[in-house]
C-alpha cells in the first residue's frame, strides 16, 4: 500500500499515515511506499537525539500559518512567509516584526523563500490553498514564482506557472549562482525552473517517481541537486542531465517525510523530518557516488517549540527554521479560535564541527 501524495495541512497526519500503512493487512515490503517507512516505529534507536533545538526567538501576536523562512546576511534580516494571510513578514535585528509584503501585493499563499542577494530580491514560492484567506474555488491550483525587492518589499515580477490543466502547489524554491530558480510542486511530479531571462517558468524534470516533492537544495559543488519527496524520500539531481536518482537510505533508517532541506559547506544536509513521530532535525551525509545516505545524525527532535517544524535556512553554524507552523489550528478539530494571536518559535539546532563522510 502506498501513501498517496500529501497537501501541506496532511503533515501533521503524516506519521499516522505512515503508521496505517505499515499496520494494513496487504502490507509487504515490495507494496511499502519505503522499505525503511519502518524504522521509526521498529527502532527506539531513532528516538535517541545527539542534540536538542533552543529557541532563538518568537514572532508575537501571529494569526496566519507561518511556513517559510529565509535569511539575509547582510542585514541581519530574518523574512517568513504566511499562508493564510498571503504575505511576506520580516523581522529585524532589533526583535521589531513587520509585514513586509504590501496587502495589495496580490499574493496566494507564500510558502518557501529564498534571498537572491547579488541581485537584491527575495524569491517566494505562492500557491492557492484553501487555509489562505479569501481563497475561491477558481482558485484551486494556481501557483506563483515571485520576485520581491529587498530594498521596499515591492512585487517585481509574478510568474504563473503555466496553465495545463493541473492542480499545482510550489512549496519550497532555491536560487543558484546566475539568478535561476528551482522549485518543487508538492501536487504535480513537477520541478519548475526560472532563468531570469525566462517568461514563465518551465516544467524543467517531469517524473512519475515523484510523489509529493518538498524540500530543495543545491549542494555546494554547483553540479548537483538534492530533493525531498514526503513519500519516496531523498533524489539527487544532475544539473547538467537532468538524469535523477533515488538515494539509499542507511540500515533501520528511513527517508521518508523530509519536509525542508539544506545543505552545509562541508557537504552534509540538514532535513527538517516532519512526517514522522518524534519530528526532528537530521544532519544526512550522501556518499560520493550519489547512491545512499551514509549516516543519519538527529539534531534535534522533541522540543515544545517543535510542534510543527517546517522549513529552515543556515545562519552561521546553526540550522533555523520554523518551529510550529500552525497548520493543526485549521485542521478539521483543531483550534476552537485558529486565528487568535499566538507566538510562533523559531528554533536553532546548533550544527556539530565539519566532519569527513
Amino acid at each position: 500500500m502506498r501513501p498517496p501524495p500529501l497537501s501541506p495541512l496532511a503533515r501533521a497526519a503524516a506519521g499516522a499515515l505512515l503508521v496505517a500503512a505499515l499496520s494494513a493487512p496487504s502490507f509487504t515490503p515490495a507494496t511499502a511506499a519505503s522499505d525503511a517507512a519502518a524504522a521509526p516505529q521498529s527502532n527506539p534507536a531513532h528516538r535517541d537525539s545527539i542534540g536538542a533545538g533552543e529557541l532563538l526567538f518568537s514572532l508575537p501576536a501571529m494569526t496566519g500559518i507561518l511556513e517559510g523562512i529565509a535569511f539575509r546576511g547582510t542585514t541581519g534580516d530574518y523574512f517568513f512567509g504566511d499562508v493564510r494571510l498571503r504575505c511576506v513578514w520580516v523581522r529585524r535585528p532589533q526583535g521589531v516584526v513587520d509585514r513586509f509584503s504590501a496587502p495589495a501585493a496580490g499574493l496566494l499563499g507564500v510558502f518557501g523563500l529564498a534571498v537572491d542577494e547579488a541581485r537584491g530580491c527575495l524569491w517566494a514560492a505562492t500557491s492557492a490553498v484553501k487555509e489562505m484567506e479569501g481563497y475561491r474555488p477558481a482558485d484551486q491550483g494556481r501557483a506563483a514564482l515571485v520576485q520581491i525587492s529587498l530594498a521596499d518589499g515591492r512585487i517585481l515580477r509574478t510568474e504563473a506557472l503555466p496553465a495545463d490543466s493541473r492542480a499545482h502547489l510550489v512549496g519550497d524554491l532555491t536560487v543558484d549562482a546566475n539568478g535561476t530558480v528551482y522549485a518543487t510542486d508538492s501536487v504535480a511530479p513537477v520541478i519548475w525552473r526560472l532563468a531570469p531571462t525566462d517568461a514563465q517558468p518551465e516544467p524543467w524534470i517531469r517524473s512519475d517517481a515523484f510523489k509529493s516533492l518538498q524540500g530543495v537544495a543545491l549542494l555546494p559543488d554547483s553540479r548537483t541537486m538534492l530533493v525531498s519527496d514526503y513519500v519516496t524520500g531523498l533524489w539527487l539531481i544532475d544539473l547538467g542531465t537532468r538524469m535523477i536518482s533515488p538515494l539509499a537510505a542507511p540500515p533501520s533508517a528511513t527517508l521518508a517525510g523530509v519536509d525542508g532541506l539544506a545543505a552545509t559547506p562541508d557537504g552534509a544536509v540538514i532535513g527538517v523530518q516532519n512526517g514522522i513521530e518524534p519530528r526532528r532535525v537530521i544532519r544526512l551525509w550522501i556518499d560520493r557516488v550519489g547512491k545512499a545516505v551514509t549516516r543519519v545524525e538527529i539534531l534535534a527532535h522533541g522540543s515544545p517549540a517543535m510542534a510543527d517544524p517546517t522549513l529552515g535556512t543556515i545562519v552561521g553554524d546553526r540550522f533555523v527554521f520554523v518551529g510550529t507552523a500552525g497548520w493543526d489550528r485549521f485542521a478539521p478539530g483543531g483550534s476552537p479560535d485558529p486565528s487568535a494571536p499566538r507566538p510562533v518559535p523559531i528554533v536553532a539546532a546548533r550544527l556539530p564541527a565539519p566532519a569527513r563522510n
